[in-house]
C-alpha cells in the first residue's frame, strides 16, 4: 500500500471520499476537500504516513504535488453479479431465466 502508486477510481461525496483502483476506501477531512473535489482520475496517488493520529495517511496527487491527510476506510465491496438459471421446458424454443 504504502510507497506503491495508485490511481484515483472514484470522488465522492464533495471530495470526502477517495477510491484508489485497488477498491480501497478514503476520508479525508472536511478542510481538504477543497483540494480533493478538483482532483482528477488521471493523476497517480501515493500513500505516507501523517503526523495527525485521527488522519494518519498522507493522500499525495502526483499530477498536482497536492497532499491531503486521510484516514484508511477499507475497501469497496463488490456487487456480485446477477446469475441466471434457465429453465428447459419441452419446446427447445422456450425457456423461463429466473434468479438464482
Amino acid at each position: 500500500m504504502k510507497g506503491e502508486v495508485h490511481w484515483l477510481k472514484e470522488v465522492q461525496k464533495g471530495g470526502r471520499v477517495l477510491i484508489l483502483d485497488d477498491e480501497s476506501v478514503w476520508e479525508v477531512p472536511p478542510y481538504h476537500t477543497g483540494d480533493t473535489c478538483t482532483w482528477d482520475l488521471v493523476s497517480g496517488i501515493s500513500i505516507a504516513d501523517s503526523d495527525d493520529p485521527a488522519f494518519p495517511f498522507r493522500l499525495i496527487n502526483k499530477g498536482l504535488d497536492e497532499s491531503v491527510d486521510a484516514r484508511r476506510r477499507g475497501k469497496r465491496s463488490r456487487t456480485p453479479s446477477c446469475a441466471m438459471t434457465i429453465t428447459r421446458h419441452p419446446s427447445p424454443s422456450s425457456c423461463i431465466g429466473s434468479p438464482a
